[in-house]
Formats: C-alpha cells, sequence, structure tokens
C-alpha cells in the first residue's frame, strides 16, 4: 500500500513507490543547489565582516590603551611608560591573537624606531601603538607591504585605522 509516495514492506524497510524515486531525487538536488548557492554568497559576505569586526575591535582596544596611556602619564608626572606592561596589564592582544606593539619614542635607543608613513615623516611624535593586523607581521615603513593590514594610531593620536586608509599628502595620491 503507497502512503504519500512511499511504500512498506514487510519488516521495518521503507522505499520509494516507483513513480517517486525521480521526484524525491529532483527535491534532492535541488535543495543541494540552493545551500551551494546561498553558501557561496553568504561565506564572502560572512567573512568581510568578521574582518571589518576585528579592524573595529583593534580600533577600540588602541583607544583603550591610550587611555590607560594618558592616566599613566597623569599619575607619573608626564612620563610615558616604557612598556604596555607598566600600565598594569600582562598582556593586551588584538583580535587576531597577536600583541599589541608599543614604543615609547621619547626613550633614545641606539637607532630611530620611529615608524614611517608614505612620505617618510614619523607617524608619532610621542609614542607608537598599534596591532600588526591579521598577518601577524610589520614593517616600520608604511611603505612596506607587510605593513599594510596594520591597525595604527597615527597622528600623535588624530588617527586610528588601517595602515592603507592612512591620510597621505596630497602629492602620494
Amino acid at each position: 500500500m503507497a502512503v504519500n509516495g512511499l511504500t512498506r514492506r514487510s519488516g521495518n524497510t521503507v522505499i520509494f513507490a516507483n513513480g517517486c524515486r525521480g521526484i524525491a531525487l529532483a527535491r534532492i538536488m535541488i535543495t543541494i543547489a540552493i545551500i551551494a548557492i546561498v553558501g557561496t554568497v553568504a561565506v564572502p559576505i560572512s567573512r568581510d565582516h568578521l574582518e571589518s569586526t576585528h579592524i573595529s575591535q583593534a580600533i577600540a582596544d588602541i583607544g583603550a590603551i591610550e587611555i590607560a596611556i594618558s592616566r599613566y602619564q597623569a599619575q607619573y608626572h608626564g612620563q610615558l611608560p616604557i612598556r604596555l606592561a607598566d600600565l598594569g596589564v600582562k598582556e593586551w592582544q588584538d583580535p587576531w591573537g597577536h600583541a599589541y606593539r608599543y614604543r615609547n619614542l621619547e626613550i633614545k635607543t641606539g637607532r630611530d624606531q620611529a615608524r614611517e608613513s608614505y612620505d617618510l615623516s614619523r607617524v608619532n611624535r610621542d609614542y607608537d601603538l598599534y596591532s600588526m593586523g591579521k598577518d601577524g607581521r610589520s614593517a616600520l615603513s608604511f611603505k612596506s607591504p607587510v605593513a599594510k593590514d596594520d591597525i595604527v594610531r597615527g597622528l600623535s593620536g588624530s588617527y586610528y585605522g588601517t595602515v592603507v586608509d592612512y591620510p597621505r599628502a596630497s602629492s602620494e595620491r
């Protein structure tokens, strides 16, 4: 006896009635095709959204770290911390799992460690604070390809964002 396209045989085995095998297979194939199309569209959109969320989180973190540095300066008569650990936090990590980078530019070292923008000017006068971005690599110059995904504090606190979006001199655009 056939009920809703299914035929029951003896025992617990259920099989399709003769006329419904092709229809059921077509339904399954259409369902798989729809899922594939939706997946093809949804996965890149969700990746882009996740990446922009990570960038936004890194910018917010850099802002929070800058506030902690300002509090440190107020407490220690204008002096900048030597390292981020001096702020009382063990280690700040960016959304990609890498430690945020900090350089106190007031400390004189054997060589100038300040980051340089596209026109080779210093990105900051007081301190550099940045995330190495998704790839976990960075360079001192914004012209380096490995620095393109870095999230930076620039222009001594007037800019927060990616190196790619960092303001360039009008002659370089």
